[in-house]
């Protein structure tokens, strides 16, 4: 049993590293954290997406960006909104929401800076149609 628990503990570890930010030297006074982004329909013809710092190591905080994206035929996306932030610290949260118009695919995406190079977090494409809600 005390050897399951070492090997889950180890491999939730590596998963979490596999999607963390190292961002020292990245221009923030923030030594680790775990960033996410996600979309939500809100059924009332809006998407919203939301970045958020689930976690920071010595609380700092990290710029970003959030992005939202959309495309009508599911190839050529164009940028819808975005917005930054100067700095997300730990459990904080950045958000964006714009109209559907019409049905369309979206995607997010957080672009930050970590270890002195711009990186990108992007979230899975979801359509939506013009209510605002999911299309499966």
């Amino acid at each position: 049993m005390k050897r399951l628990f070492i090997a889950v503990a180890a491999l939730m570890l590596a998963v979490a590293c596999a999607f963390s930010v190292s961002c020292a030297d990245g221009g923030s006074d923030c030594l680790f954290a775990f960033l996410s982004v996600r979309l939500k329909g809100n059924g009332d013809g809006t998407v919203s997406a939301y970045a958020q710092n689930e976690f920071a190591l010595t609380g700092g905080k990290i710029p970003v960006t959030l992005e939202l994206y959309c495309s009508q035929s599911g190839e050529d996306y164009y940028l819808l909104k975005s917005v930054s932030s100067d700095g997300l610290g730990a459990f904080e949260t950045l958000s964006v929401t714009a109209e559907v118009g019409e049905t369309g695919a979206f995607y997010a995406r957080i672009v930050y800076l970590a270890a002195g190079e711009i990186r990108y977090i992007s979230s899975a494409c979801v359509t939506y149609g013009t209510d605002g809600i999911r299309v499966m």
